[in-house]
């Protein structure tokens, strides 16, 4: 097993975030990440040797996808989602302050969380049994326009539960600002089915 797992690796990970079930090739996770297919390659290699993606053959070329089974994946899902949150917030540290004072699950999606914002987008915020009214008062004293969607932890895991069209949304394309590591097990749990 490796020792750490590299930054070209991390983007490798981050390919499955929205998915976990997600089954790629190689050439379509290099065309995602924007890497190059040698790059890609050795990722996989070294991600796979470490138990924490699998394949199979189909044809002549791989599928990957995450191990469930391995023990630490989801702690490594967690670190891949550490990371992308520290990087987006490195691109707009003005949003950091929105959530200063908050609790709970928080997190962006839509378009800031695909990185297709423009310069009139709304930043789509969740809040899963967090106080929003701070949220909304940050953005509004930072002059960010939001679009706040609050849920209770009981009401989340219903609708990740049913695959509801919101919840899929917010699964499948993510930043999570503040309680990553429930976020990623209910979503583990509860929209997966995973033990």
């Amino acid at each position: 097993m490796s020792k750490m797992i590299l930054n070209k690796d991390y983007s490798v990970i981050e390919f499955f975030l929205g998915d976990y079930n997600k089954r790629a090739y190689g050439r379509e996770i290099s065309r995602i990440c924007r890497m190059s297919q040698k790059s890609v390659a050795n990722s996989l290699l070294r991600l796979e040797a470490d138990g924490i993606l699998r394949s199979e053959e189909k044809g002549r070329t791989k599928l990957y996808f995450l191990n469930s089974e391995n023990p630490l994946i989801k702690d490594t899902i967690l670190s891949a989602e550490i990371k992308k949150k520290i990087l987006f917030l490195k691109k707009h540290p003005n949003i950091q302050e929105i959530f200063r004072e908050n609790s709970g699950i928080t997190g962006i999606f839509g378009s800031y969380a695909r990185g297709k914002e423009r310069a009139d987008s709304d930043i789509d915020i969740f809040a899963i049994g967090a106080d929003y009214s701070s949220i909304a008062k940050n953005a509004s004293v930072f002059g960010i326009k939001a679009s706040v969607r609050k849920f209770s932890e009981k009401e989340w895991a219903t609708l990740i539960k049913q695959k509801n069209t919101l919840a899929s949304e917010i699964i499948s394309a993510h930043i999570i600002i503040s309680g990553a590591e429930k976020f990623v097990n209910l979503a583990w749990a509860d929209f997966y089915g995973f033990d």
